[in-house]
């Protein structure tokens, strides 16, 4: 059995005498009638249409940005991590016009005390500083608002150790008792080498920094700079805290500006109770003395 024919009138042929573009005009009206185009042209397009949405839905859920009409809309990711850069953005605004204010303070504070008429005057002032500064310096640098911090100037007690010359967050009975050996502490290598030390966690291999036998609290972040005036190693500023991670970059370069404020007065302090204090090259002899 022979099949039938398509008819001839459904199939739209181009006639060669119209001009082209009618003749194709034409063409796709006659297709257009053809219940079979129409099926054919609707699924392209539903197909076109679920490709082009599971696309942009995708690319949604990833937290890309799209782009829909003209429209770009961002998914909540993007949202998410362009409020947390403008948090951070603010973040280092704020913390930088705190450490300028206490820089300023300081020098103006330092100044008095460099006018003072007695011993017993300018031991006031330099106390007062020292309990500003060290205070100032727990807010400034403490950008999760820990309350577990601790910071001091440690300075050389002899015999090889460092010692607590002023501090905040320890005890009374630590501020009188701890010692730190120069020749295996962070702090003494900080003290010997004239280096600035970080660590997010004092317990990572590589770590130069010693618990002390009868610490009673166990920290995890540090941060250590030397104190320097005139070619003399004054001392060390220290902060810590018992959080990972707490200390950047960027605060040791804060605690650096706050540890040169400090030298002038330091030094004064100690040409005032006839020590001169250490040379670079005598600071970085002491890794010799015993411990």
């Amino acid at each position: 059995m022979q099949p039938e024919p398509y008819p001839k009138e459904d199939i739209p042929l181009l006639p060669m005498k119209d001009n082209p573009v009618t003749a194709i005009t034409e063409v796709m009206k006659k297709a257009g009638t053809q219940h079979w185009v129409l099926i054919t042209v609707g699924a392209i397009i539903i197909a076109f249409l679920a490709g082009f949405t599971f696309l942009t839905l995708n690319r949604f859920k990833k937290g890309e940005e799209v782009s829909l009409f003209g429209i770009k809309i961002k998914s909540d990711k993007v949202l998410e991590a362009q409020k947390v850069a403008f948090d951070n953005l603010n973040e280092d605004a704020a913390q930088k016009t705190q450490a300028l204010k206490v820089l300023n303070q300081v020098a103006i504070e330092v100044v008095k005390a460099f006018n003072s008429q007695s011993y017993e005057e300018f031991q006031k002032q330099r106390q007062e500083i020292y309990n500003y500064l060290l205070y100032m310096i727990g807010q400034v640098l403490n950008n999760k608002k820990s309350a577990s911090h601790r910071v001091a100037i440690f300075i050389d007690s002899g015999g090889g150790y460092l010692k607590v010359h002023e501090g905040v967050g320890y005890s009374t009975e630590g501020k009188k008792l701890l010692r730190l050996d120069i020749s295996n502490s962070a702090a003494g290598a900080v003290y010997r080498t004239g280096e600035p030390y970080i660590t997010g966690n004092v317990e990572n291999s590589g770590s130069s920094y010693k618990p002390h036998p009868k610490a009673t609290k166990k920290i995890k972040s540090l941060l250590c700079v030397p104190i320097n005036c005139d070619n003399i190693r004054l001392g060390i500023l220290s902060i810590d805290d018992q959080g990972e991670d707490t200390f950047t970059k960027d605060d040791m370069d804060y605690l650096t500006y706050f540890a040169n404020a400090l030298s002038s007065l330091m030094l004064i302090e100690r040409r005032l109770q006839g020590q001169e204090g250490d040379t670079y090259e005598q600071a970085g002899s002491s890794e010799e003395q015993p411990a």
